[in-house]
């Protein structure tokens, strides 16, 4: 069985399911907005350029893959 982490939105959040649990895909606002399935193809495809929130900054050991992703 495959287990998604949902709503991970903060690193502590992301570091304490790293530590505690052995689930090993996460997705959130901490990865990325939601996206419309237009924006994704933009993204994959490298034309899009990706805006992040202004009160997010961002750090040098974030994930940055588009949808859900192995820690």
């Amino acid at each position: 069985m495959t287990i998604v982490a949902e709503g991970i939105e903060t690193f502590e959040e992301l570091a304490y399911l790293q530590a505690t649990t052995r689930i090993g895909l996460g997705q959130g606002f901490y990865f990325s907005k939601p996206l419309l399935l237009e924006e994704l193809h933009e993204a994959s495809n490298g034309s899009a350029r990706r805006t992040s929130a202004p009160s997010r900054e961002r750090t040098d050991n974030r994930v940055t893959q588009q949808r859900a992703r192995a820690f």
